[in-house]
């Protein structure tokens, strides 16, 4: 859907104007889930645009350092599946930053998400839907 969103904008000439998202910088595991967050944000962007340059930035962003042990959760149970999960988007950002063609870019796109939903979804009431906000 988003590439044909793209195509429709290159077949017509109108290219969208990336929005500016201005968020609080902070650290640990907040600042980390932000800094995914914007990054997300930048590759949608190059995406719908489309715009290499804010693809790049997008996967770019992703290239963060990994969580450090002291911003994962303190669930044992949780603290395995959150590693890898984390070290999942790493992977992705790295395939993301060479992705050229807007079939791969789409493809790595899908495959972030897939890995957000899946650590998301490891506990519902701190991380997921469940949290009440």
């Amino acid at each position: 859907m988003l590439r044909q969103c793209a195509e429709c904008h290159r077949a017509v000439g109108v290219m969208p104007s990336p929005s500016a998202i201005v968020r609080p910088d902070v650290g640990g595991l907040v600042g980390h889930m932000l800094e995914h967050q914007r990054a997300i944000d930048d590759l949608l962007q190059g995406l719908l645009i489309p715009s290499a340059p804010q693809w790049s930035r997008g996967a770019e962003r992703l290239r963060v350092a990994p969580l450090r042990q002291g911003d994962l959760p303190r669930d044992p149970l949780l603290t395995g599946s959150v590693k890898r999960a984390d070290a999942r988007v790493h992977q992705i950002a790295e395939q993301a930053v060479l992705a050229s063609s807007p079939l791969s870019r789409a493809a790595a796109y899908g495959d972030l998400l897939a890995t957000c939903a899946e650590c998301h979804g490891l506990h519902r009431k701190i991380w997921g839907p469940g949290r009440g906000f």
